[in-house]
């Protein structure tokens, strides 16, 4: 994953400061939280088709050219990403 702007705390120890990039293996768990108010923007690359068919099941078109506002998450919505990470062999942590 490469790191372009903000920081990002990994569950790991330590930040991944923009600019850097980092390596989250298959099969080891990792996740990364925003830390900045401004949010974050990574360019992620995968190799095989499990996490590219997780975004593209769990994905939609675009309401409008910005972002979506941010939602708290509902315990279906919950359910549902988990659910669909499962099919695409993804673990959540």
């Amino acid at each position: 994953m490469r790191q372009p702007e903000h920081d990002l705390a990994p569950s790991a120890d330590g930040i991944v400061h923009a600019g850097e990039t980092v390596v989250g293996s298959k099969g080891v768990p990792h996740g990364f939280v925003v830390e900045s108010s401004a949010g974050a923007c990574c360019l992620v690359m995968t190799r095989g088709g499990d996490f590219e068919g997780f975004v593209g099941e769990m994905g939609r078109p675009a309401a409008t050219s910005g972002l979506p506002a941010p939602v708290k998450p509902t315990p279906s919505m919950q359910a549902a990403l988990g659910q669909v990470a499962a099919a695409h062999r993804i673990a959540l942590v």
